[in-house]
């Protein structure tokens, strides 16, 4: 899960969910244009998610044992209420950013 700025004039944050193969592949499987950047928002973002795998299929589940984003306190805490079990990696480009600044 990640959110990015500025892909419009209007600045609206882009959510956007995916998953990781083991190639290290990215897979998209949910843009979503927010207006805020906060729990609630993203909790409405995951529930729609998996409202929509549901519809489309309810054999279907999207339960992960590893999830990453950024280390945004906002989108950690939605996905610390909806995959409590998983454990949450943090993005590594992240990561190596910060280590090349400091």
């Amino acid at each position: 899960m990640d959110s990015t700025l500025k892909c419009k004039n209007n600045e609206f944050p882009l959510c956007i969910l995916g998953i990781t193969d083991a190639p290290q592949q990215f897979h998209p499987l949910s843009l979503n244009v927010t207006s805020h950047r906060t729990a609630v928002i993203y909790c409405k973002v995951l529930k729609g998610f998996k409202d929509l795998l549901e519809d489309i299929d309810p054999s279907v589940k999207f339960d992960r044992d590893y999830l990453m984003a950024d280390c945004e306190i906002a989108e950690r805490s939605a996905l610390s209420k909806y995959y409590s079990h998983a454990t949450h990696l943090i993005c590594f480009l992240h990561v190596q950013n910060n280590c090349r600044e400091h």
